[in-house]
């Protein structure tokens, strides 16, 4: 599992795990893997990530049943806030001036476009949705 493999090549040994306030893992957001199959973000994963914030990239309905209970449950327990696109839609974070995050789902029927790119008679267009 690439979970493991990230783990070995990057942390410090199970001797060593505590001794250190955060590793080389530690992150503030998460991308799910695998949708948030039962496989993806372990417990013992995310003992060494421990994100504030994680992304699950997944349909609406999927015939998986992602993400699963198990996962969602984990990534609850580990105090991460959840952000899934099947429930939010598209989801933008944002870095700010003082190194906070923030976090937009967009879930409408129109996909999210930079409205600066856009011709006026376009950015005209789009207001009618």
């Amino acid at each position: 599992m690439e979970e493991n493999s990230l783990i070995n090549e990057y942390s410090p040994s199970l001797a060593e795990f505590g001794k250190y306030p955060s590793t080389i893992l530690n992150a503030d957001v998460l991308k799910v893997g695998h949708h948030g199959s039962d496989n993806s973000a372990t417990q013992y994963f995310l003992n060494y990530v421990r994100p504030s914030i994680s992304v699950i990239s997944v349909g609406i309905n999927n015939r998986n049943g992602h993400p699963t209970e198990n996962t969602l449950s984990r990534l609850e327990q580990a105090g991460s806030d959840i952000y899934r696109t099947d429930v939010h839609g598209t989801i933008k974070i944002c870095v700010n001036d003082n190194g906070s995050l923030t976090v937009v789902g967009q879930k409408s029927s129109t996909p999210w476009i930079d409205e600066n790119l856009l011709s006026s008679q376009q950015r005209n267009d789009l207001s009618s949705y």
